[in-house]
């Protein structure tokens, strides 16, 4: 059987997943973010999960749908917004110039928007950066680039070769990024 299958019964989301999926970590009534392909890039959304039912080597997992999706967010990977209770700090260090104090915005799996605290020309597009982020107890430090600038808002795009080295380095930012996810949907609950 394949690790997953997917359809839809009424207003409901079906996932048939193998027994080797962990299913068991799914409950009703928690809380998911359901994203899927549209193109080339990605769609999300917030759902429940409304039911969990073992089947002979597997489990299928139903979820409610919203009444609508819009399609807002369509990029590599799903913007997860940095809240105010995640106590989140940020550095934008550059090459033998400054450390700048940021505001993130939103965090994904291949980078970061912040807000700087000025909107001077310090920062350029395609200038190579260091992110210096504090997060819980840890102290992450990332190579970066700027992708984009619009007045005070800059996007960064990690900037990790392709070497083993990196693999540990960007599974601590896609670690921080999942409990960014979390904190940002219990506080959306609260």
């Amino acid at each position: 059987m394949e690790q997953y299958q997917i359809w839809m019964r009424h207003r409901q989301l079906i996932l048939r997943v193998a027994e080797s999926y962990q299913a068991g970590s799914f409950h009703v009534d928690a809380l998911c973010c359901i994203s899927f392909p549209v193109h080339q890039s990605f769609c999300a959304f917030l759902g429940c999960v409304t039911g969990f039912e073992t089947t002979g080597g597997g489990a299928n997992i139903e979820f409610n749908l919203p009444q609508e999706i819009e399609s807002t967010n369509l990029r590599r990977s799903f913007r997860v917004p940095v809240v105010r209770e995640a106590h989140v700090e940020l550095m934008v260090c550059l090459r033998g110039r400054a450390r700048l104090t940021a505001l993130p915005v939103n965090a994904s799996d291949s980078g970061l928007e912040a807000q700087l605290a000025t909107d001077e020309e310090l920062i350029e597009v395609n200038d190579p950066v260091r992110l210096d982020i504090r997060f819980r107890k840890d102290l992450l430090e990332f190579p970066a680039v700027v992708r984009r600038r619009e007045a005070s808002h800059f996007g960064f795009e990690l900037d990790l070769p392709q070497i083993p080295e990196s693999r540990e380095r960007l599974a601590a930012w896609q670690k921080m990024v999942r409990s960014l996810e979390q904190v940002w949907l219990k506080n959306r609950l609260s």
